[in-house]
């Protein structure tokens, strides 16, 4: 192990204590606009707590691996980590300094009056039934939030498993670990493009459960 993959390491143990502190201690409601609260206490901070510091733990690779594949792997680690976390403390910014207390955003420099903006927010399921098939969305939830739930399917199973296999892994071990850390990479990433897209066209959820307070 190089000296550089174990201060990776040592610097990953340093952001889950970091994030775990400011998790209990600094203004978190940025992240009530785009999921919800049990999503975010089971989902959103343990995927910065856990998720992301476990990726230099867990090496995709098989033996053998050139130095190149190494050097390559390290390096897109330290992105994500410096990447994300940057992000985490983005979103602490912006709640803290850029949220009122009902939850209005206003820039920094923008006087903190009264003003009421307008948020045409929908979910994907309205958008697939609605405006694309221009039919009501079904009452069964399962039908009207299928689309969801197969893309959420795709992009969380059948995308790492088949990146892991498709990589040369032949050892169980080795398999496991790299669905492990294909299992991290995507779930900060998802977190990452449902904030993008609520901030580009007003995306409210992908999967959509009101009957059972159950939202993506």
């Amino acid at each position: 192990m190089s000296f550089y993959h174990r201060a990776l390491r040592l610097i990953a143990v340093a952001l889950a204590l970091i994030n775990l502190v400011t998790c209990l201690a600094l203004d978190q409601r940025e992240w009530l606009v785009y999921f919800d609260p049990m999503i975010i206490l089971v989902v959103v901070f343990p995927a910065f707590v856990i998720a992301l510091p476990a990726l230099p733990f867990l090496r995709p690779l098989g033996r053998g691996d050139s130095p190149v594949v190494d050097q390559l792997w390290l390096a897109f680690i330290t992105l994500m980590l410096l990447g994300l976390e940057a992000f985490w403390f983005l979103m602490i910014a912006l709640g803290t300094f850029c949220r009122d207390p009902n939850m209005t955003f206003y820039w920094p420099w923008e006087p903190r009056v009264a003003k009421l903006v307008p948020l045409n927010s929908f979910n994907l399921s309205e958008w697939i039934w609605i405006l694309q098939f221009e039919r009501p969305t079904p009452e069964n939830p399962l039908i009207r939030e299928a689309f969801g739930l197969l893309l959420l399917a795709m992009y969380l199973f059948v995308a790492p498993l088949a990146a892991a296999w498709l990589s040369g892994i032949r050892e169980i071990a080795s398999f496991w670990r790299a669905c492990a850390c294909w299992g991290c990479i995507q779930l900060l990433t998802l977190i990452l493009l449902k904030v993008f897209l609520c901030w580009s066209v007003n995306l409210k959820y992908l999967v959509a459960f009101p009957e059972w307070f159950l939202n993506i």
